[in-house]
């Protein structure tokens, strides 16, 4: 959001989060610097502000998917799944899968289900611009949950890992 400068996004984003007054309680700023950030005459606001407002873009670009995220607290307002395609690789234990595996198809008929606090995360990482900490979080909740790891620790290579992401789609319930 920041990096795009774009006044009309911000001034979406101060909408979507129910205005200006309601952005100035949510980021304990005034009504005047939420509006100056509305019409671009501040580009960046401050992390915390930042924060609340990079969620809010996160789920208004999810929106635009056709995904229902509330954008104040990045929760989904209906259950999460996703599927993708990957280059996966698997270290330490597995039930489900032993070898690395070029292009798998991940999530097959209708998705692997996300609970909320990993959508949360992930909606979380999207507004902060964190796409290694997608990666990340994903391979965290994959590696128990789709591979049946026995742990995920990237320090010691062990659990489910997504070397290159082909493709990636969430779906919604």
């Amino acid at each position: 959001l920041a990096q795009g400068g774009a006044a009309a996004r911000m001034s979406q984003v101060v909408e979507q989060l129910g205005g200006v007054k309601r952005v100035a309680d949510l980021t304990g700023r005034d009504p005047s610097t939420v509006r100056r950030w509305a019409n671009g005459k501040i580009h960046a606001p401050k992390p915390d502000a930042q924060r609340v407002l990079g969620r809010a873009d996160a789920a208004l670009r999810m929106r635009e998917k056709g995904l229902q995220i509330d954008p104040e607290t990045g929760r989904p307002q209906a259950p999460l799944s996703v599927q993708m395609r990957a280059d996966v690789r698997v270290r330490g234990a597995s039930k489900s899968l032993s070898a690395d595996t070029p292009n798998k198809f991940i999530g097959g008929w209708g998705g692997v289900d996300l609970p909320d606090d990993v959508a949360v995360a992930i909606v979380e990482a999207l507004g902060a611009g964190d796409t290694t900490g997608v990666k990340e979080i994903l391979e965290e909740y994959l590696s128990t949950n789709y591979a049946a790891c026995s742990s995920y620790d990237p320090r010691n290579d062990i659990g489910f890992f997504l070397d290159r992401i082909h493709s990636v789609s969430f779906e919604q319930n």
